[in-house]
C-alpha cells in the first residue's frame, strides 16, 4: 500500500465524500442559530440539535424546493454585506 492509499485509508468514508464549507455569521444571528437549535432539541426530546445539521438541511430543502430558491434568489437581489 503506498503513503497516499494508507493516509486515504486513515480518513473516514464520510469525509472523503464531504466538503467543509465554513461561514463567518455575526454574533446575532449565531445566537438565533443556537436559540433555535435549543428549542428544537427540546421540541425534539434531544439533548442537542447540532447547528451543521440545520444548515445540510436548509440547503437541501433549497435544492429540491422551487418556492425557496426563488425566496433566496429575490433576497440576494437586494440583499447588501
Amino acid at each position: 500500500m503506498s503513503t497516499s492509499e494508507s493516509e486515504e485509508a486513515a480518513v473516514p468514508a464520510q469525509r472523503r465524500t464531504t466538503r467543509r464549507l465554513t461561514v463567518d455569521l455575526p454574533k446575532d444571528v449565531h445566537a438565533d442559530l443556537k436559540a433555535w437549535c435549543m428549542t428544537a432539541a427540546a421540541e425534539l426530546d434531544r439533548a442537542n440539535v447540532a447547528q451543521a445539521d440545520v444548515v445540510r438541511l436548509l440547503l437541501l430543502r433549497l435544492h429540491q424546493d422551487p418556492e425557496l430558491r426563488r425566496f433566496v434568489v429575490e433576497s440576494l437581489r437586494s440583499w447588501r454585506r
